[in-house]
């Protein structure tokens, strides 16, 4: 008999169900003996005789004992007999990731860039620290990821996590793993490695930004989806995403592992210097307004920069016709604005190059030559970025992420404002279509 409201199981006193799946019932439950509020997994009595099921449970009970961290879930107690298996967690009431997302989609709102580098941050830094503890979780997604009162994500579910180095614990050539979030290796059967959560990472951070996973429909179509096509871009769901964080998120989705982001926590930093170079990082919450065949007024900007309408709508049949093309004077007035803007464009164009190009009377003495060998140097951070061209420059933007202790050499220098830049080559984050070359402070490299 699967147990119920009202029961106990050794300690716990079963309140409420808060979940049903077809592996487990999740309860909430208080510990008679200090009166603590928990969530008790309990494991369906009928899987208990398959070995696969208790060496999972045996894997989630061995992971979160390995674990420390505050946005992973804490596991308090457990018991794993042939006739009762059941995990004793901590109980986070502020419900699931998936449940927040369905929650926005039906409001037609989407979550501001901001909130999004808060989740990551949080989220990536669990997955780093379950990698460096030598664990792979496999199955991160939005239903694994539940908030704090405080808004805080933490990283649940760890049944199907392996240790790197150890047995796969599913049958061999088997798919572990949710269509929807599984890397393009694990859709072939293989037992992935540290980037594959990186890969299911990156397919969250789409679904939170467009609203929708990039592939959908049946378990088949989708598998072979992540196998052989590229996602669809973020733009086509959400016109306002800047280009710098599509392009973050699609390196995070790249088919070959070796193209990815290599760890969740270079993955963030992409993230957050996209972000912050987002000409509007407060991206509007909803989503854009079908177009009527009607003429809204023209909206005035309110302090925040977003559009409001501060003026009614006329009556209808007060509209007044206007000509599909305008006067003589209409049409010189419109070129003349045109190439005043075009010249007020180049203007600034000349003197941002000029005073980039410029050394500075106060600038040092640069500190290292070209054709120099260096070392990336970020204390207390795990990488830094590489930049298109040195700060001050027009459309200077991210190249990619050197990880701190990388080498390789400067191509050419360069003084920013008061200090110097240079422009390095790092071998080891060559590529197709990149050289592994881009713009850094000098602070942040050393010679070797």
């Amino acid at each position: 008999m699967p147990y119920e409201v009202g029961d106990t199981i050794d300690n716990y006193q079963l309140e409420e169900l808060l979940g049903h799946g077809s592996m487990a019932d999740v309860f909430r439950a208080t510990n008679k003996s200090n009166q603590q509020v928990v969530a008790v997994k309990i494991i369906h009595r009928h899987l208990l005789d398959q070995d696969f099921i208790l060496e999972r449970i045996i894997r989630e009970v061995e992971s979160l004992s390995a674990l420390r961290h505050p946005n992973i879930i804490h596991l308090y107690d457990h018991s794993i007999t042939p006739k009762l298996a059941y995990l004793v967690m901590e109980y986070i009431e502020g419900g699931t990731l998936e449940q927040v997302l369905e929650r926005a989609r039906e409001a037609g709102q989407f979550i501001p860039l901001r909130k999004v580098l808060r989740w990551l941050k949080a989220i990536s830094s669990a997955v780093d620290h379950a990698h460096e503890n030598g664990l792979v979780h496999r199955d991160l997604k939005p239903a694994n990821v539940l908030f704090r009162q405080d808004g805080q994500p933490v990283l649940t579910d760890f049944g199907l996590a392996f240790l790197i180095g150890s047995p796969r614990i599913s049958v061999s050539n088997s798919i572990s793993g949710t269509p929807a979030y599984l890397s393009p290796e694990q859709a072939r059967g293989e037992v992935g490695d540290a980037r594959s959560d990186v890969y299911s990472l990156g397919i969250i951070l789409y679904e939170i930004l467009a609203g929708r996973a990039p592939f959908e429909g049946t378990a088949v179509s989708v598998i072979m989806a992540q196998v052989a096509e590229e996602p669809p871009p973020l733009q086509k769901f959400r016109p306002e995403i800047p280009l710098g964080v599509e392009s973050v998120v699609l390196r995070a989705l790249e088919k070959s592992p070796r193209k990815r982001y290599q760890t969740a926590r270079v993955l963030l930093e992409g993230f957050r210097i996209a972000v912050q170079k987002s000409p509007n990082t407060a991206v509007v919450e909803k989503k854009p307004a079908e177009r009527t065949s009607e003429r809204s007024p023209t909206p005035a900007k309110t302090r925040s920069g977003v559009k409001r309408n501060t003026s009614p709508l006329p009556e209808r049949g007060t509209y007044t016709s206007v000509p599909l093309a305008g006067s003589k004077v209409d049409v010189i007035s419109r070129i003349f604005g045109y190439l005043v803007l075009l010249l007020a464009i180049l203007l600034v164009g000349f003197w941002t190059f000029q005073y980039v190009n410029k050394p500075s009377s106060s600038a040092p003495p640069p500190q290292l030559g070209v054709g120099s060998s260096i070392q990336i140097s970020v204390p207390n951070r795990a990488s830094t970025s590489l930049l298109t061209g040195c700060p001050g420059g027009l459309l200077k933007g991210l190249n990619g992420v050197a990880t701190n202790g990388q080498r390789g050499i400067i191509r050419d220098r360069r003084v920013c404002g008061d200090e110097w830049w240079y422009e390095v080559e790092i071998p080891e984050l060559k590529e197709d279509g990149w050289d592994g070359a881009g713009w850094i402070d000098g602070g942040y490299l050393v010679l070797y």
